[in-house]
C-alpha cells in the first residue's frame, strides 16, 4: 500500500523481503551441497582398469591401472576449490543472521 506521497509502507515490503531471503538461502544451500557432493566425490574416487599386456602362450599377463584425483593437477584444483567454495557457502548461511543489523555494507553485499 501506498501513503499520499507515494511511498510504500513496510507492510508490502516485509514480504518482498522475507522472500527475497529464502530465495538467497535456499540458493546457497543448493550451491553448498552441490560443491561438498563435486569434492567428496572427486576425492573419494579411485578407479582400477586391469588390461591385458601381452598373452604368452596361453597365458595373458593382465596389468592393473589405478587412478586417483591426486595424480592430475586439474583434479586436485576442482577438489580443494569446491571445497573452499563449500566452506565459504557453510560461513556465509552462518553469518548473515549476525551481520544482518549492520545495514547496508559491502561486507553483507559479499556475504
Amino acid at each position: 500500500m501506498t501513503d499520499e506521497n507515494g511511498k510504500q509502507t513496510e507492510t508490502e515490503s516485509k514480504p518482498w523481503h522475507q522472500t527475497v531471503t529464502l530465495l538467497l538461502v535456499s540458493l546457497r544451500l543448493a550451491a553448498l551441497v552441490a560443491t561438498s557432493t563435486a569434492a567428496g566425490l572427486m576425492a573419494f574416487n579411485k578407479e582400477t582398469k586391469t588390461i591385458t599386456v601381452v598373452v604368452v602362450r596361453t597365458n595373458p599377463i593382465l596389468q592393473s591401472f589405478t587412478a586417483v584425483f591426486q595424480q592430475t593437477p586439474a583434479f586436485v584444483y576442482f577438489v580443494l576449490t569446491n571445497a573452499i567454495t563449500s566452506l565459504y557457502n557453510l560461513l556465509a548461511m552462518l553469518f548473515r543472521p549476525c551481520l544482518k543489523n549492520i545495514g547496508r555494507q559491502v561486507l553483507v553485499h559479499l556475504l
